[in-house]
């Protein structure tokens, strides 16, 4: 990369990025940080229907989990 003419990268970045938005990606990254954002903000009221879990987990994401976690037992003949 280093050897590589500067201006010929800078336009080869330019040409990926420009593809990239074409296809939506620039529009889904917003959109996907603007609910995250929303989530996030969500989470931290004290009315939130779901309890906060111990550890690094996101409550939506302990209960999708949780279900998972679930099924996989269920299909093992646990309980």
């Amino acid at each position: 990369m280093a050897e590589n003419e500067p201006f010929q990268l800078r336009m080869i970045k330019l040409a990926v990025n420009g593809a990239q938005d074409a296809q939506g990606f620039n529009q889904h990254i917003t959109a996907a940080h603007s609910s995250f954002l929303l989530s996030s903000q969500g989470e931290k009221d004290p009315d939130y229907a779901l309890a906060v879990p111990d550890g690094r987990r996101r409550p939506m994401v302990q209960q999708a989990m949780a279900k998972y976690e679930a099924a996989q037992a269920k299909k093992r003949g646990e309980r």
